[in-house]
């Protein structure tokens, strides 16, 4: 792959990258590299999530899953507002499924560095990547919001079991403590 500042030929190039293969092939999934790319450069929404899980890896279609339709739901977006790559672009911070270390246990950190290394190959040494995660839990402590709170937010695991049980928060409170974030900046 060689450098390029075209959104487009960016996005190719990921859409065809087998950085990963070696690493996928002899992990315990045993999948080949599968880029998920949803993203036109025209795109006027920019929607940044983490890598594709092993159903969005099949389909092909980010946020394809529980997570998207909620998602989808609090932008009030259609489906077909959402999958317009004119509209929405939706680039996870590492492109593929990164499978599993073990039956239980996702391998994105790895899969993430790779991506990282690439990144600053395109962008160059100087380049700053930032998980947009651990600044968004950051804006959420600033505003006080509770540690459950975030962490439904944020999509992270919960630590107990009693945590785990109910549906969560309703969408208008999410919805609360996402515009405190906005206006405390």
């Amino acid at each position: 792959m060689r450098p390029s500042n075209h959104n487009g030929e960016i996005f190719s190039q990921i859409a065809q990258c087998r950085l990963c293969e070696t690493r996928f092939s002899q992990g315990v999934s045993g999948h080949e590299p599968r880029p998920v790319v949803w993203a036109a450069p025209e795109a006027k929404i920019l929607i940044a999530g983490q890598a594709p899980g092993l159903r969005v890896h099949h389909s092909g279609r980010p946020f394809d899953d529980r997570s998207g339709r909620r998602l989808r739901q609090w932008m009030g977006l259609s489906d077909a507002e959402f999958y317009d790559q004119n509209l929405c672009a939706i680039l996870p911070m590492a492109f593929c499924f990164p499978g599993y270390n073990s039956e239980a246990d996702c391998n994105n950190n790895s899969a993430s560095a790779a991506i990282s290394k690439w990144i600053k190959t395109v962008a160059g040494p100087d380049a700053v990547i930032h998980g947009l995660r651990h600044g968004f839990r950051d804006r959420l402590r600033v505003v006080e919001a509770s540690v459950d709170m975030i962490d439904q937010l944020g999509g992270w695991s919960l630590r107990t079991v009693g945590q785990g049980y109910g549906d969560g928060y309703l969408l208008e409170l999410l919805y609360r403590w996402m515009s405190n974030t906005v206006e405390t900046q």
